[in-house]
């Protein structure tokens, strides 16, 4: 299968008129920005690895973002049309809330034994809900779009889309620049990667990598546009603002994702961790980054704090305005709030204990990743990524008796041996 045909079949490359109505030309010529940035930040990682990348806007209304090896050493990247068109009325909706201050109402998600079936407000389907092929999902949007439609916030709404899908795409451009792919295809030749439970601990592994590297990629693409207006002169470019952007842009994301799955408990297993430990990686990788460029990044600190707190809280009214009816009849609340599985509750040492694991899981498949030594692979400063833990942080991991992390530490010490 060719390029072409790969975008053919996930939706074909989307033109301007299938953009729904409610997305003008401003926003949809931003958005096409957004690729072509992307494109020529491929270029470099192209020359660095030895591939060739290609990335379209296909006319999709899924969520799900696909890169697919279309020929040796040729990669091609569909980002769908119903993710742009669900960032940028979620964007509205969210800033809304701007004015209604730093609120956080703190709602239990049940317990893990608990099996909850998760509903939607009629309103919030089409923005939250599973997708289904027809592109009646336009219409659906559409609606509440009139509904949530913040005029004077047009110009955040456009920056916060636009850095919402650099991250989506440099995600997946570090499947292909991080050989995700080919690794694990070398790794069930050798015969390390032998069953299903093994390829998932080294595909989650790949997720975070892959969400590691996006960091570095929105944020090198961030400083380079405001270098970029500094050099011609625009003195009211605000590195504040931006920096509170991208921190927004990328909680907005994240809380797009899985609001059918809302416990911690519920993400032990299979590709990826929770959203909230996945929103944390972003906070310690990009602080990581700051320590690289202290100078450049003295305000980022701060910025990542306020834009995550900025979006948070609006998720918190978005509950109050579900339980109030203003999205359709509720129910059930239990059902239904939070809408979003971004959501943290008063546990944060629940959180702090999954994220310690996951980042113990991928500093050791990351061990065997880079040692391998078979391809030329781009990624984040090194600086920016996780080593290994101290020994007593290891011995108490090991203590928990986590299948996955013992099949981590087994392709490590298959790297190490060979």
């Amino acid at each position: 299968m060719d390029a072409d045909s790969f975008f053919n079949i996930t939706g074909g490359r989307a033109a301007d008129e299938d953009f729904p109505q409610f997305i003008d030309r401003e926003a949809i010529a931003s958005y096409r920005i957004a690729f072509n940035f992307s494109r020529a930040m491929m270029s470099t990682f192209d020359d660095t690895t030895g591939l060739r990348t290609r990335v379209e806007l296909v006319n999709s209304p899924f969520f799900t973002c696909r890169a697919k090896m279309v020929g040796q050493d040729e990669y091609a990247l569909a980002i769908p049309l119903g993710l742009v068109s669900r960032l940028h009325v979620l964007a509205h909706l969210l800033l809304g809330y701007w004015q209604s201050g730093q609120f956080f109402k703190f709602t239990t998600v049940p317990q893990e034994s608990q099996k909850s079936a998760w509903d939607l407000p009629r309103k919030l389907v089409p923005l939250f809900g599973a997708t289904r092929r027809s592109f009646a999902l336009q219409s659906g949007l559409e609606e509440l779009y009139d509904d949530v439609a913040t005029p004077e916030a047009q110009p955040d709404v456009l920056q916060l889309t636009y850095l919402a899908l650099i991250f989506a795409i440099g995600h997946e451009v570090a499947h292909v620049h991080r050989r995700h792919d080919a690794t694990l295809k070398l790794l069930r030749l050798k015969g390390w990667v032998q069953n299903a439970r093994q390829e998932q601990v080294f595909r989650r592994f790949a997720e975070i990598d892959a969400d590691v590297m996006a960091t570095y990629w929105a944020l090198d693409s961030q400083w380079t546009a405001i270098k970029g207006a500094q050099d011609h002169g625009d003195e009211q470019v605000s590195i504040s603002l931006a920096y509170l952007r991208i921190s927004y842009a990328v909680t907005m994301l994240y809380a797009l994702f899985d609001a059918h799955r809302k416990q911690i408990g519920a993400y032990g297993t299979g590709f990826y961790p929770h959203p909230i430990i996945r929103r944390h990686i972003f906070t310690t990788a990009s602080f990581r980054l700051a320590n690289i460029s202290p100078q450049s990044m003295t305000e980022w600190p701060e910025m990542e704090l306020t834009g995550w707190a900025k979006c948070v809280s609006a998720l918190s009214c978005l509950n109050l305005d579900v339980l109030a009816g203003r999205f359709g009849a509720v129910q059930d609340a239990a059902r239904v709030v939070p809408i979003s599985a971004l959501h943290y509750d008063s546990a944060p040492e629940l959180y702090q204990s999954r994220y310690d694991r996951e980042k113990f899981l991928y500093s050791l498949v990351l061990t065997m990743h880079e040692g391998i030594g078979c391809f030329r692979m781009a990624g984040a400063p090194e600086t920016v990524s996780y080593k290994l833990p101290g020994l007593d942080d290891q011995l108490r991991m090991f203590t928990a008796d986590d299948p996955e992390l013992l099949i981590a530490l087994n392709l490590a010490l298959r790297t190490v041996k060979s």
